[in-house]
């Protein structure tokens, strides 16, 4: 097998790596690897998979394109930085890195994978991006890691700062499975994940006790699965369809009530702010939920001139 393989992607019913200067490889099993020579000479960092087209991205601007998986053509970005991540969604390809020359963060797109445009300076570095529930998730660090980065986006163009305030942290990857994004936090201190069930909103936080230094994060069979340094696998419980609050009524008689669904037998929390981004959460409770869905009532709602409510795993 080929070293220094950096991203991989599955789409038109095969597997495609990345990596080491002009190395692909495709797989139909995942088990049995053909190497394809593209003529590239230079590394590549990550691949994404939409309309037909495989889009790899690298350092110096470096975009390459198959509609196969064997045979590659060089495109120009037209950016003078590198390229660390790229993800597909709303039909729009989005890679994120740096810009060294000027020490700060970019996202470009492109529809096609061919033509370019839309350079946008973020912060210091952007690292990962991943697609899902019709939402980009990007995430890196603010200049000189005074905290992390989180930014959200529908259609790849405009963006929204959803940022947690983690001191000296930085994102390093970005995964979506089952309605829920995971970002990976690397600081000077332990280690996290956070993860959001309302397309990057808001979001909750894990520490872990172990610094895995983790790389790389996926979804797959209920679970996610995250890879680090010294051979580090970490891998999460079942992660069931993602709960959900909707407004049953707007009436403040009796409390103003609000419907959850989500997994049965499942123990929910319920949290409320006054504001979006929220500084902190107010926590309304914890609750079984018996059924699919459930009725919960607020009864200080009426104290507030706005509320926002979202609901969490414990």
């Amino acid at each position: 097998m080929t070293a220094g393989m950096s991203g991989v992607i599955f789409g038109g019913d095969q597997f495609v790596a990345c990596g080491a200067p002009g190395t692909f490889l495709t797989s139909t099993n995942g088990l049995v690897w053909t190497s394809q020579n593209s003529g590239i000479p230079d590394s590549l960092s990550a691949i994404a998979f939409g309309n037909g087209q495989y889009v790899a991205v690298g350092s110096s601007g470096l975009v390459v394109t198959s509609e196969n998986g064997r045979e590659w053509a060089a495109r120009s970005s037209a950016v003078n930085g590198n390229l660390l991540s790229v993800a597909y969604g709303s039909n729009t390809f989005v890679a994120v890195g740096f810009r060294a020359a000027r020490d700060a963060g970019l996202i470009v797109a492109s529809a096609d994978g061919v033509v370019w445009q839309n350079e946008t300076p973020w912060g210091k570095s952007l690292s990962g991006i991943s697609f899902g529930g019709g939402t980009f998730v990007a995430g890196g660090t603010f200049f000189s890691l005074i905290h992390d980065m989180i930014l959200v986006s529908t259609d790849g163009t405009t963006w929204t700062d959803r940022s947690q305030g983690i001191m000296t942290s930085a994102i390093n990857t970005v995964g979506f499975g089952n309605g829920i994004f995971v970002a990976v936090v690397h600081r000077l201190g332990p280690e996290g994940i956070l993860y959001s069930s309302d397309n990057g909103a808001s979001w909750a936080r894990h520490d872990l006790s172990e610094g895995y230094a983790l790389s790389a994060i996926a979804f797959g069979n209920s679970s996610f699965v995250a890879v680090g340094s010294g051979g580090t696998i970490l891998q999460s419980g079942n992660v069931s369809s993602a709960p959900s609050l909707a407004i049953a009524s707007t009436s403040l008689t009796g409390g103003f009530q609000l419907k959850l669904t989500g997994e049965a037998g499942a123990v929910y929390r319920v949290e409320a702010s006054t504001n979006l981004p929220a500084a902190e959460w107010v926590d309304l409770g914890s609750v079984t939920n018996n059924q699919t869905s459930m009725t919960l009532s607020d009864s200080a709602a009426s104290n507030f001139v706005q509320r926002y409510y979202r609901v969490v795993s414990p």
